[in-house]
C-alpha cells in the first residue's frame, strides 16, 4: 500500500465552517435537533431583549441557569440599608454582583433561541447549515465535465488517484464487502476493480440524487465509497450521518476528496488578478484536524484521515483552468464574486508567467483528503 504523506493544516479560514458544525453533537439533516432544553429566568417576567443581551455574552457550554426565589428577586428595591448598600431605595449591588455570577452560568446554545408562548420559557430552535455552495450550479459543473470527457485526451488524474488509493487500502484492510455503494464513479473504474471482491455493486450519480438527504435502500451496504462530491455539499455532517446510517453493522465508508492545501498557485494568482478589490475564487476546504472531528461526531468508529497531494506541472494557464473543468473542479460557490475583466485576465496571465520555473511551466498542487471510518458500536476512551 502506498504510504500516503501526512498533512495538518492550520488554515483557519479555509476549516472555519467546518469546525463550527463539527462542535455539534448531533447533527441530523441540515439541523441540530436538541431535545426541549429550557433555561429558567432569574425572575418571574424577565424582559426578553435584556436576557438575549446577556446570553450573547457568554461563553459555549452545557450548564443552565440557576433557579431563583419568586420572593427575593436578585435585583429588587430594599427598604433599608444592606451591605454594599448607599440607602434605603438603591438597588443592592450585592444583588446584582449574584444575578451576573448566576447569568454567567447561562450557555448560548447551538441553536438560535425563541420564546414559547405556551410556558414563556426560552427553548433552542433548530437551524440550518449556511448556504455556501449552489445545487444547481454544482449540477451544472458535473454536466459540463460529463460533456468534456467525451474528448480521448481529457484529464482524469484526480479520479484515478482516488480510486487506486481507495482500492489499495481495501486490499490492506482485507475487507470483502458483500454489498457496495459508489458515489461519484463516473470514470467506472472503482466499480471495475471492486468486481472481483463484491457480489452486488450500485452506482449513484450526484446528478440524479440528494447526497444530503437520507439514503433510500431496502438493504443496508457494507461499503461505501464516496469520490470527490463531498466537499461541495452545505451540509457536510448531515451527509455522514446519512452514509453512517446506511451502512451494515461492521461496514465500511472511504470517502475522498480535495482538501485544504490544494490550488495554492491558482488562489496566489486570482488574488493579484483581482488586485484591490478580491472575489471568492476558491472553495472552503476541509483539512486533516477538521476531518477527524466530523467523524467522530458523526458516529464513526476507529477513524483514519490522512492526505497526499499531487503537484501537476502546466504550462499556461488556460489548461490549468481547462483541467479543473473537465474534472468537474469549477467554482460552484453560491456567490462566486464577479467575473474576470480583460484587465484582471491580463493580470493573471502575468502573474502566471512570474511563476514559471526554466521550462516555463508552473507547479499546482493538488490535496486528497481521504475519511475512513467503521459502523461499529463507539469504544469508550481509554485514560
Amino acid at each position: 500500500m502506498r504510504r500516503p504523506c501526512f498533512k495538518d493544516s492550520t488554515n483557519a479560514r479555509d476549516v472555519s465552517l467546518y469546525n463550527v458544525a463539527a462542535d455539534i453533537p448531533e447533527w441530523r439533516g441540515g439541523a441540530a435537533m436538541h431535545g426541549a432544553q429550557t433555561s429558567s429566568a432569574p425572575s418571574p417576567n424577565p424582559s426578553p431583549k435584556g436576557l438575549w443581551h446577556k446570553l450573547q455574552q457568554v461563553p459555549v457550554g452545557t450548564a443552565s441557569l440557576p433557579q431563583q426565589s419568586r420572593h427575593s428577586p436578585p435585583c429588587s428595591a430594599t427598604g433599608s440599608p444592606q451591605s454594599g448598600q448607599r440607602g434605603g431605595n438603591t438597588k443592592s449591588i450585592t444583588g446584582i454582583s449574584t444575578a451576573r455570577r448566576d447569568m454567567a452560568l447561562v450557555v448560548q446554545p447551538t441553536g438560535a433561541l425563541g420564546k414559547s408562548s405556551a410556558d414563556g420559557q426560552w427553548r433552542i430552535m433548530a437551524t440550518s447549515p449556511p448556504t455556501i455552495f449552489a445545487p444547481n450550479r454544482r449540477k451544472a459543473l458535473r454536466r459540463r465535465m460529463a460533456h468534456l470527457q467525451h474528448a480521448s485526451d481529457a484529464p482524469r488524474y484526480i479520479a484515478a488517484d482516488m480510486v487506486d488509493d481507495v482500492l489499495d487500502r481495501l486490499s490492506f484492510l482485507r475487507h470483502e464487502p458483500e454489498r457496495a455503494l459508489l458515489i461519484g464513479d463516473w470514470t467506472g473504474a472503482m466499480a471495475a476493480g471492486l468486481a472481483p471482491l463484491t457480489a452486488q455493486i450500485e452506482t449513484r450519480d450526484p446528478l440524479l440524487v440528494n447526497e444530503e438527504a437520507p439514503i433510500s435502500t431496502d438493504q443496508g451496504f457494507d461499503f461505501i465509497a464516496s469520490l470527490g462530491t463531498l466537499d461541495t455539499l452545505n451540509d457536510l455532517p448531515g451527509a455522514l450521518v446519512h452514509l453512517r446510517r446506511a451502512l451494515n453493522d461492521g461496514g465500511l465508508l472511504i470517502a475522498c476528496f480535495m482538501g485544504a492545501g490544494s490550488l495554492p498557485a491558482l488562489r496566489s494568482i486570482m488574488l493579484e488578478a483581482d488586485a484591490d478589490r478580491p472575489s471568492p475564487r476558491i472553495h472552503p476546504q476541509v483539512d486533516v484536524r477538521a476531518g477527524g472531528q466530523l467523524l467522530q461526531r458523526c458516529g464513526f468508529a476507529d477513524p483514519v484521515i490522512d492526505s497526499h497531494h499531487i503537484d501537476v506541472r502546466f504550462s499556461s494557464l488556460a489548461r490549468l483552468i481547462g483541467d479543473l473543468r473537465a474534472q468537474g473542479l469549477g467554482n460552484c460557490l453560491a456567490n462566486p464574486g464577479r467575473p474576470l475583466t480583460k484587465a484582471a485576465l491580463s493580470r493573471a496571465k502575468a502573474a502566471f508567467a512570474t511563476r514559471a520555473e526554466a521550462d516555463g511551466k508552473v507547479t499546482e498542487r493538488f490535496e486528497i483528503l481521504t475519511l475512513s471510518g467503521w459502523a461499529k458500536p463507539l469504544r469508550p476512551p481509554k485514560f
